[in-house]
C-alpha cells in the first residue's frame, strides 16, 4: 500500500517567535514586582497591622492583574479584528515598555 503523503502545514514561526517574546515580556514586567507587593501592603496599611491578612491581599492584587487581562481581552480581539494584529501589538508592546520606566 502507498503511504499518502501528508502535507505539513506552514505556520509562520517567524511570527509566532516574536509573539512569544512578548508574552515573556508581559510576565516579566508583572513578576518584577511580584517580591515588593507584601510589602507594599503592610506600609500602605490596607491590612491594618494584621500579618495574616497580607497574603489574602497580594493574592487579590495579582488575581486583579490576571481578571483585568480576562474581562479585557475580547474588546481587544474585536480591536484586533478591526485595526490588524501588528498595530495593536506594537501598541501593547509600547505600554509595557512605557509603565516599566
Amino acid at each position: 500500500q502507498p503511504e499518502q503523503l501528508v502535507a505539513k502545514t506552514p505556520l509562520p514561526w517567524n511570527q509566532f517567535w516574536i509573539i512569544l517574546v512578548l508574552q515573556f515580556s508581559d510576565s516579566l514586567v508583572f513578576e518584577t514586582l511580584a517580591p515588593f507587593t507584601p510589602q507594599l501592603i503592610r506600609d500602605i496599611g490596607v491590612t491594618h497591622g494584621d500579618e495574616t491578612q497580607v497574603g489574602y491581599y497580594d493574592g487579590m492584587l495579582h488575581s486583579s492583574y490576571y481578571i483585568a487581562q480576562t474581562l479585557t481581552i475580547l474588546y481587544w480581539s474585536q480591536l484586533s479584528d478591526h485595526i490588524g494584529r501588528k498595530p495593536l501589538i506594537l501598541t501593547a508592546s509600547f505600554a509595557i515598555a512605557s509603565t516599566m520606566l
